[in-house]
């Protein structure tokens, strides 16, 4: 159950948003037969927040792939360094320093 979340809240608001339209499609064909301006106005505003809705649970999902994928390749450079990072003092150490005068004449 708790496998692949962010494909599976991708999958449930895909799912949502086609519930959504088929409501929205009944229920305008209702309006539309009864007559009724309101109804079909008010039908898609409740389609537009479904979109918003939907949306935003499939945006979750995407980050949630996004950085399960990015940690796990964090955790496999971390890995490869043997978890440790460079001495960058000594390497600063090592280097001659350079007259910088020289660049200026």
């Amino acid at each position: 159950m708790l496998r692949n979340i962010g494909q599976k809240l991708k999958i449930v608001s895909g799912v949502m948003f086609i519930i959504s339209v088929i409501g929205s499609v009944i229920s305008s064909v209702c309006s539309i037969s009864n007559r009724r301006g309101f109804s079909l106005v008010l039908t898609l505003v409740s389609l537009f927040f479904s979109y918003i809705i939907c949306f935003v649970i499939y945006v979750f999902g995407y980050l949630y792939d996004y950085l399960a994928e990015t940690s796990s390749t964090f955790y496999n450079i971390a890995s490869a360094n043997r978890n440790s990072f460079p001495d960058i003092s000594k390497e600063n150490e090592e280097q001659e320093e350079i007259d910088v005068s020289l660049f200026y004449k």
